[in-house]
């Protein structure tokens, strides 16, 4: 066989590993970013769903009384407590003032 037969021979066995070599690398990277886009696509939808729970947790937020709210609108139960004794002490005076004003009319 003369040189330039082997060296075609050899230029046409490397040009063929060349392209094997690259198709398999091709092969490998396309699963790699198909991999990688449906790994993309997934945290985006969890992003997505964590933005409408934050969306939604925020509007719940805005919603609930704030602690101001709450001591305008309700009565501690001290204070509750403080305000039942002093109506009680206003009736028993009350009551005892009825009384009298009743028994000075029924003695006349």
């Amino acid at each position: 066989m003369e040189s330039w037969m082997v060296s075609a021979i050899l230029a046409t066995i490397t040009y063929i590993a060349m392209f094997v070599t690259y198709k398999n690398k091709t092969d490998t990277h396309t699963k790699s970013i198909d991999e990688l886009k449906s790994k993309i696509e997934k945290t985006e939808q969890k992003t997505d769903n964590n933005r409408m729970d934050i969306s939604s947790l925020n509007t719940q937020l805005t919603t609930v009384p704030t602690t101001e709210h709450i001591r305008q609108e309700f009565v501690s139960k001290e204070l509750f407590q403080q305000m039942k004794e002093h109506i009680d002490e206003k009736f028993d005076k009350l009551e005892n003032g009825i009384s009298k004003i009743l028994d000075k009319l029924n003695k006349d």
